[in-house]
């Protein structure tokens, strides 16, 4: 193997090299004698974020250093592994000082571990976001490579450390290490001191050796001579390897500028997030210009001032907006202060309106160097027309005085303390009937005839709060009765004293007379309700008797039936009976529908709520499905009963059933059946779904009717009375909910219902 040396003197300048040093370096004789071998061997181990390497240590100190592995690159920048050791030169031939030996090892192994190593990391932290997640990809990293157990990183803050991320293999001894945060006078803290690598072998004190850690290193990244992170890495072994700490060591000189461009990116992202934000959010259009004055880019304010898209004006000249900018507008360099145009300028928007708008300039340079401006656009067409407006009501106030002569309504003023008219319009005459020379100068009590317990009253609220509104019964000159609505204002003089009393009347008597009679008619159909309301209370009593007194004959013909059939034994007459007998349930399960309905329509039919359990609703309806429907629907139950709800378990357990009965009368046969609930933070929801035919668009409302029916696939009615749902529906409203419904044709349908939760 071909090895190199370079002989230097206690100046660490060298003194000659052979030919295989030279060839090594790809530098002649004359490039190497007389320069210090820091100038000449170049070692990619370099540590760019401190002073000095290990290896320039060693040479600073004439450390005697025994082989071992290290990277020099050339001149040029080519790179490879060698072995190299440094030595005190002895020998007749030799003048007095040291040697640097150093031959390329073969060992192929180790310099692709190497590379994968610092390929993974720099792969790693390129792809993850954040400055933290980067310092935890290369715990995870160095600790998988190297086999070691705990990754530490800690930041540096004032004279301590801080614990800005952590990795380890899982025992809840290191998880346990790597929180305790007890490290501020540790190894790490040791080694930013000393701003050098610091290994320790066979830890027997502290924290680590209570955890069964048995060795540890801290590793100081540098970046322009300024720490930003210390590595700090534990191992269960006693010891750790020259080749893991090699490898560490080298994967660390690397790590200060990687490192620092990850957290430069973050705070880059950071700010372009903020300018975005506020780019995007700002009030103001703001658009960047090319010197020719085309539009670059702009906010959405612009988009919503103007009307267009921004890719539909990006690289258009900023005259499409702003008709008649030229360049003559741009500031001329970055020294001046931003351009203000204090005068309106006037804008055009998409679909041609005329904008009025406040412009400002100033300019930045490019990313290439090339001049951009910044243009901020202000919407003041508003604003203008504000102004404008102010400007007409100005002059209208300028002729007020002479325009409430002609007012619709009664304006009077009156003197505070006599109460003397000193001013009556056109409108009080009109009103009144009296005209201004005969009003003026007289009392408006006796003009207008007002009850003096009533003027006593206005004349206090006056002296209290300034003023007064409300309707007052007066007289006109012919004695004609007005209610109007007067709204009383006390007028002050130059030094705050009371001074007059300004009155707008109105006439409301023809309103009050149409409000008079609303209410007439109000009382009219509260009368008509009310008798409605005893007609529904008769018709649902006698519906009651009815179907109570069809019980009668219904059970006298079932104990006929009974008795017929046991002494008939004729097959034929047997079924014959048990049509007769299905026909007489269906009379009898009729007959209940009308009773129940009958009761739910009293007026005063109430439920009897208490905590119940959910689990009990579900179960009782449950084993009624399994008992008479699950020969021909599979019956499910889904979803978490366990808790209390406000319900009258029987009127539940009647609409459960009703639900149940309508889902296994209306589905295919072995179609399942699922009773559903879904517990929410202040009430539970109860759902039955089934498979059937579903229900149609047009019935949703109808089938909750009193005897509604819905359709089948083929548009004809169901079979059945059409009472079912509209009594579950009367129970579920009065439990302070609703029963709903959602389905699809050929698909299904579900019921549900809420109940409120008992909180225990």
């Amino acid at each position: 193997m071909e090895e190199g040396y370079l002989l230097f003197d206690a100046d660490c300048k060298v003194v000659c090299a052979n030919d295989a040093a030279l060839k090594m370096l790809a530098m002649d004789n004359s490039e190497v004698v007389g320069r210090t071998v820091h100038e000449v061997v170049h070692s990619w181990h370099r540590y760019s974020f401190a002073s000095e390497c290990d290896f320039e240590r060693n040479l600073r100190l004439l450390t005697i250093v025994d082989p071992r592995f290290e990277i020099f690159s050339t001149k040029d920048g080519l790179m490879y592994p060698v072995i190299y050791g440094i030595e005190k030169s002895h020998g007749d031939n030799l003048p007095a000082g040291y040697i640097l030996r150093f031959s390329k090892t073969k060992d192929r192994r180790r310099v692709g571990q190497d590379l994968r190593l610092l390929s993974a990391i720099t792969l790693t932290v390129a792809e993850v976001d954040s400055w933290d997640m980067a310092l935890m990809q290369v715990l995870r990293l160095m600790c998988t490579a190297l086999e070691w157990d705990l990754g530490l990183a800690w930041g540096p803050q004032g004279n301590s450390l801080y614990l800005i991320s952590s990795w380890h293999r899982g025992s809840s001894a290191e998880l346990t290490l790597s929180k305790e945060g007890g490290f501020w006078e540790s190894l790490a803290s040791q080694a930013i001191r000393e701003r050098r690598v610091l290994v320790e072998h066979n830890v027997q004190h502290g924290s680590s050796s209570g955890v069964g850690l048995g060795a540890e290193i801290a590793i100081p990244i540098y970046y322009k001579n300024e720490p930003i992170v210390v590595l700090h890495f534990f191992s269960l072994k006693p010891e750790m390897t020259a080749q893991s700490i090699d490898l560490a060591c080298l994967t660390a000189s690397y790590l200060g500028a990687l490192l620092s461009r990850k957290r430069f990116e973050e705070a880059l992202r950071q700010s372009e997030e903020k300018y975005r934000m506020i780019f995007e959010s700002a009030l103001d259009g703001i658009i960047t210009l090319s010197a020719d004055t085309r539009i670059l880019s702009c906010n959405p304010a612009v988009e919503a001032i103007f009307g267009y898209k921004a890719e539909e004006i990006t690289g258009k000249r900023l005259e499409v907006l702003v008709p008649g900018f030229t360049e003559e507008w741009l500031p001329l360099s970055n020294d001046e202060e931003p351009v203000a145009y204090d005068m309106t300028l006037m804008g055009s928007s998409r679909d041609g309106a005329d904008l009025h708008l406040e412009l400002s300039l100033s300019r930045v340079s490019g990313l290439d160097e090339s001049p951009v401006f910044v243009c901020i656009l202000r919407d003041v067409t508003r604003r203008t027309k504000i102004e404008k407006l102010v400007k007409v009501q100005s002059s209208l106030l300028r002729r007020q005085a002479q325009m409430l002569d002609m007012a619709p309504v009664a304006v009077v003023a009156t003197e505070f303390d006599t109460g003397i008219v000193i001013y009556w319009n056109h409108g009080a005459e009109k009103m009144y009937g009296w005209t201004k020379g005969e009003a003026k100068g007289k009392l408006l009590s006796s003009l207008i005839n007002t009850d003096k317990s009533v003027d006593a009253s206005i004349y206090s609220s006056l002296k209290n709060v300034g003023f007064w509104d409300g309707e007052l019964r007066v007289n006109t000159r012919d004695g004609k009765h007005l209610t109007i609505l007067s709204h009383k204002a006390l007028q002050r003089d130059e030094d705050g004293l009371p001074a007059s009393v300004l009155h707008v009347d109105t006439d409301i008597t023809d309103r009050k007379r149409m409000e008079e009679q609303q209410e007439r008619l109000l009382l009219i159909e509260q009368e008509q309700t009310r008798r409605l309301r005893e007609l529904a209370q008769m018709r649902a009593d006698f519906s009651a008797m009815i179907a109570h007194e069809l019980n009668s004959p219904i059970a006298a013909i079932r104990a006929v039936l009974d008795v017929i059939e046991q002494a008939n034994s004729n097959m034929r007459h047997k079924n014959l009976l048990n049509v007769i007998k299905r026909e007489v349930d269906v009379l009898a399960s009729l007959a209940g529908d009308v009773y129940n309905a009958s009761e739910y329509e009293k007026s005063d039919f109430e439920v009897s709520l208490s905590p119940v359990s959910l689990k009990e609703i579900v179960m009782d309806a449950y084993i009624y499905a399994q008992s008479l429907l699950s020969e021909y629907h599979p019956i499910e139950v889904v979803g978490d009963t366990d808790v209390l709800v406000l319900a009258d378990r029987e009127r539940i357990g009647q609409v459960m059933r009703n639900l149940l009965s309508n889902a296994a009368k209306y589905s295919h046969r072995n179609s399942p059946i699922l009773i559903r609930t879904n517990i929410l933070e202040d009430k539970a929801k109860l759902e039955v779904v089934d498979q059937g035919p579903g229900i149609h668009p047009d019935d949703m409302d109808k089938i909750f009717r009193k005897f509604g029916r819905g359709r089948d696939l083929l548009g004809k009615k169901l079979p059945g009375l059409g009472l079912g749902l509209y009594v579950s529906r009367r129970i579920i409203q009065l439990h302070g909910s609703d029963l709903e419904v959602s389905s699809q044709l050929g698909k299904g349908s579900i019921f549900s219902f809420y109940l409120e939760r008992v909180v225990t």
